[in-house]
């Protein structure tokens, strides 16, 4: 595993499909182990081989890892591997587009959706305007 270790939990996860609709839920996690991982990171999953960028997914995690971490990128595997919905995403077709987010203890579900769905935007309509 990891030689640094650390603690990553996923708090929600979504499934965009093609029609702009999507799937989505949140997950419950021990309060008291959020208030020690102060990292927060909404995280798009991108489809490697398209162009213009696929978003097919997204979740949002509170970790104890930054984005600078080494083992960073295995530990957003790792969350990505602990939501059954992802399971048809693999990390060899499907890359991650991470972004760290200022977020409350108490973010709402809809809070997350909306900045992931800002995430989604951003990175499909980049270039293109």
């Amino acid at each position: 595993m990891s030689a640094k270790g650390g603690v990553t939990v996923p708090l929600n996860w979504c499934v965009f499909s093609e029609f702009d609709s999507l799937l989505h839920d949140t997950i419950s996690t021990d309060p008291q182990l959020l208030v020690l991982l102060e990292n927060v990171y909404a995280v798009c999953i991108a489809q490697r081989s398209s162009q213009p960028k696929k978003i097919v997914g997204g979740f949002f995690v509170r970790t104890s890892y930054t984005d600078k971490d080494e083992e960073f990128a295995e530990a957003l595997a790792s969350a990505m591997a602990s939501i059954p919905a992802f399971s048809k995403f693999d990390p060899v077709r499907h890359s991650f587009l991470p972004a760290r987010v200022k977020a409350a203890l108490d973010i709402t579900e809809d809070e997350m959706l909306t900045l992931l769905l800002s995430q989604k935007l951003k990175f499909t309509t980049a270039g293109n305007a």
